[in-house]
């Protein structure tokens, strides 16, 4: 993250008339978020989402316990997700499994088969 510092001076930058001191600059800044955070709070914001409790933050919650409800918060960032997964597997498949030792394809279908068993088993 970058310090006070370096974000007032980008401020700077995207602000050439600005006549703001830096002290200025981090009342300014303070205010403008407690409205911020203070409107979040009246209006019961959660960054999780009501139906799978995901964050939507990229490598945190696993796009796998996405619902893919009309009511989800990120499933359309969780579906990218999923794609990505799926289109590297294809590609994996293609490109790399032939090239796999005995025991390494053995532990490769091995895996598969037991997340296809666990996916099918579920409701």
């Amino acid at each position: 993250m970058a310090t006070l510092e370096t974000q007032y001076w980008k401020f700077l930058e995207e602000n050439p008339r600005s006549i703001l001191t830096f002290e200025e600059w981090k009342t300014k800044w303070a205010d403008d978020l407690k409205e911020t955070i203070d409107k979040l709070q009246e209006d019961n914001y959660s960054p999780y989402c009501p139906v799978c409790s995901g964050c939507g933050e990229d490598g945190c919650c696993k796009a796998t316990m996405c619902q893919m409800s009309p009511d989800g918060s990120y499933c359309e960032s969780y579906l990218k997700d999923l794609k990505i997964g799926y289109l590297m597997d294809e590609w994996v498949m293609e490109n790399l499994y032939e090239q796999f030792t005995d025991e390494m394809k053995e532990a490769y279908d091995k895996q598969y088969d037991k997340i296809l068993d666990k996916l099918c088993s579920q409701k």
